[in-house]
């Protein structure tokens, strides 16, 4: 049997039940938490680690008109 295995500098790889002992000496770690997150988060059920509300402002006054040509009135044309 095979396992998934994973390094940041080498991705994943499925090592057999012998070469895991020396995969995870070398530096690499079990590949299929990580497999399931990435997984997860491309099918849109990635959990949400952080919820951001925002808070309601004050309506604030209309900012002053530009300098420039008076707009025209139906009634004037």
């Amino acid at each position: 049997m095979s396992k998934l295995m994973f390094k940041e500098n080498g991705g994943f790889h499925s090592f057999s039940d012998v070469d895991v002992a020396k995969a995870t000496a070398d530096g690499w770690v079990d590949g299929e938490p990580i497999r399931k997150e990435l997984m997860d988060a491309k099918m849109g059920i990635a959990k949400t680690v952080e919820t951001v509300t925002i808070q309601a402002v004050a309506p604030q006054d209309t900012p002053p008109r530009r300098p420039g040509r008076t707009p025209k009135i139906a009634e004037e044309i």
